[in-house]
């Protein structure tokens, strides 16, 4: 008898839907240009540079530059049980990554730092849309939902001296994987083509950010300053440096919290992929679909 129960709740729910004749079934795909607010990963850098101008002063050229403009590909099927509202099941892929270097002079001797860092995420949606027709051919179309997304970042950081003809490089490396939950929406504007094609355009945004984030290290030194070949697994920490009466904030890569009389507010370092897309691309309206459903 139990067993029955969830089979007449599927039933009943099916009794208020179409039949699948006469459902809107499409494809979506898309291309567009988004930016990301990176969370800890910007302030530490921010801090970093910050830091760095008060060590050095006017020998310091250059700064170093968090991700915040991007490419995000994405692909959405959405199934359209009446013609006002569809569900859609979407999922994609965000880049965002940037290089940058500085450099300065301490004494004889000559430094220059190169940062590539970066945040690439994976997201899985779940959308309800809701369609609003303006004319036999522009629908405008509104969305929001649930998300996850499988978020890497990536930290790669080269310090190259140069003294009295003498030069030596160190170079760390770090990545590491992380599930990120969160929610999206966006509006968009089709504009009918064919029966079967619609061109799209479309805004959105996203929040999500992610903590706890424990990856694999590598540091490797050759020259004439160093001779490091090691790796292991750490975590990434965001904390208040207390320097000079002033306070910067910093990223380490270290097992343990830090901890010291200059340093407050330690936690682990948050990642975000909260920001904004701007994309175009094309829709697919399948053959079982009604010809005159915007879905």
């Amino acid at each position: 008898m139990k067993k029955l129960v969830p089979a007449a709740a599927v039933l009943a729910i099916l009794a208020f839907l179409p039949p699948l004749s006469q459902a809107g079934l499409s494809a979506r795909f898309s291309l567009g240009a988004g930016f990301v607010r990176s969370g800890d990963l910007a302030a530490g850098i921010r801090g970093y540079n910050d830091f760095s101008l008060s060590l050095y002063g006017s020998d310091l050229k250059g700064r170093f530059s968090a991700p915040g403009l991007g490419f995000e590909p994405s692909a959405e099927i959405v199934f359209s049980p009446g013609p006002r509202w569809g569900i859609g099941l979407g999922f994609g892929y965000s880049f965002f990554s940037r290089s940058s270097e500085m450099s300065y002079a301490i004494a004889d001797a000559t430094v220059a730092e190169n940062l590539t860092a970066g945040v690439y995420a994976i997201p899985f949606e779940l959308n309800l849309h809701f369609f609003f027709p303006l004319s036999e051919r522009v629908t405008i179309d509104a969305w929001a939902g649930p998300g996850i997304s499988l978020v890497r970042m990536k930290w790669d950081y080269r310090m190259t001296v140069g003294l009295e003809g003498q030069s030596g490089t160190d170079h760390f490396e770090f990545k590491a994987e992380r599930p990120a939950f969160g929610g999206q929406a966006g509006i968009g504007i089709a504009f009918k083509l064919s029966e079967a094609f619609d061109l799209t355009a479309e805004i959105r945004g996203r929040l999500s950010a992610a903590a706890g984030f424990t990856g694999n290290w590598t540091e490797t030194g050759s020259g004439d300053f160093w001779a490091i070949d090691d790796s292991g697994e750490t975590k990434v920490w965001a904390f208040d440096l207390l320097y000079g009466g002033k306070t910067y904030r910093q990223l380490s890569f270290q097992e343990s919290k830090p901890a010291g009389a200059n340093i407050n507010s330690a936690e682990e370092a948050k990642i975000g992929l909260s920001g904004v897309s701007v994309r175009i691309g094309f829709r697919v309206r399948l053959p079982s679909s009604r010809r005159d459903r915007r879905g």
